[in-house]
């Protein structure tokens, strides 16, 4: 603990002292376009620094998938590698159904996304369900796959989890394979995984992993990560009783097998709001953001302490990322204004160690219409915020 200030100038003096230096203690932030002007970006940083990034590129209906990286905030994007094997099969319509990335063993690289109209394979009517991946020492994304089985009504978007033991969680939502009693409405969705041991290479059929009654906000995201001690989460918007959209955190301690349920908060609403999820893992600590009531919330999972209002109210904030960086700081940042075929502002936080604001919020314009964001720490203690 740092000692108490000896009284040897006048405390003017040494509040402005104090808080000059917490100014210059604060983090730089590059904002940047996706490359390409593409959209929905998703990114992940491996143990050497490196920026693995994928974004979608075309035409928002039927979109492709494309895959950069580089060494660090001072090196050019690599030179783009497509993931999708059938053009147009992915979408960015709706904000919520973009592709997700994981980093796996080896730096192998895992990406699920919502098939477009035109998708292939489809097993059931709906949109399939897509996953590839590029093994390591590949040069060369696999060809796409559907992972989502026999549900039904695939929206939302998906989540992919990977550790470096070769684990791979897919987790989605979607109507029962068969529809229940009364039909099919958001109550009555659930949320599945589909599991691999062996890098991707092959996975085990659809297991519901939700707890029945919660529901499912259709149209919202979720999320899923480990945690470095192996812990899975998965994050998701309910719908119990068609207006309970408080979010619910899964949680595994066996690699996905089971999960409890949690919820993290309430939000009582008759409509889908449209949003997404995100968890960052860093060290032992996995923090997730979301938006509730317009507001941006962040936790660290595993606590039992109540989520922070990082934004504060009436900010009209969406599809929030959340980026730990160094000496403790953690960026949060997230959408204002945007909504259907609407683009808005992008705006971001800076928090101490005690997750208390280091120094104003900060905001600019420029998020594309379909647009959300990508955040990470930089090595050399910045951060970079993608839209």
């Amino acid at each position: 603990m740092r000692p108490p200030l000896k009284r040897t100038a006048p405390v003017t003096a040494i509040l402005a002292w104090g808080l000059s230096l917490a100014l210059a203690a604060e983090p730089e932030v590059h904002r940047q376009r996706v490359p390409e002007n593409g959209l929905q970006p998703s990114a992940q940083v491996d143990a050497a620094g490196r920026v693995h990034l994928i974004y979608l590129t075309g035409d928002p209906k039927a979109a492709d998938i494309r895959y950069v990286t580089r060494a660090d905030a001072k090196s050019d994007w690599s030179a783009p590698l497509t993931v999708n094997s059938q053009p147009g099969s992915a979408v960015a319509i709706g904000t919520v159904r973009g592709p997700r990335l994981a980093l796996g063993a080896s730096n192998s690289i895992h990406v699920v996304w919502n098939g477009s109209s035109q998708a292939l394979p489809k097993v059931t009517e709906s949109s399939p369900l897509l996953y590839s991946r590029l093994a390591a020492g590949s040069s060369a994304f696999e060809p796409q796959r559907a992972l989502g089985g026999d549900t039904r009504h695939l929206d939302g978007g998906a989540a992919v989890a990977a550790k470096g033991d070769g684990s791979v969680l897919v987790i989605w939502h979607a109507a029962l394979p068969q529809s229940p009693p009364g039909g099919d409405d958001e109550t009555k969705r659930a949320v599945f995984v589909a599991r691999s041991g062996d890098s991707g290479k092959t996975f085990a059929a659809p297991q519901r992993i939700d707890v029945p009654g919660t529901g499912v906000c259709a149209c919202c995201g979720l999320e899923a990560a480990f945690r470095p001690d192996g812990t899975a989460f998965a994050l998701y918007r309910g719908a119990e009783g068609g207006s309970e959209r408080g979010m619910v955190l899964l949680s595994s301690k066996d690699g996905g097998q089971s999960f409890t349920s949690r919820r993290l908060d309430r939000w009582e609403l008759t409509q889908c709001p449209m949003s997404t999820v995100r968890i960052t893992t860093s060290g032992n600590d996995s923090l997730a953001a979301w938006q509730t009531k317009g507001s941006v919330m962040l936790a660290r999972l595993g606590d039992n302490v109540p989520p922070l209002d990082v934004s504060g109210p009436g900010r009209r904030a969406n599809h929030p990322v959340v980026a730990p960086g160094s000496h403790g700081t953690t960026l949060v940042a997230w959408t204002e204004g945007t909504g259907w075929q609407k683009g808005g502002s992008l705006a971001w936080q800076i928090l101490g160690p005690d997750f208390k604001p280091a120094g104003a919020g900060q905001r600019s314009d420029g998020v594309p219409v379909w647009g959300y964001l990508a955040a990470w720490a930089e090595q050399d203690g910045s951060f970079t915020i993608l839209f």
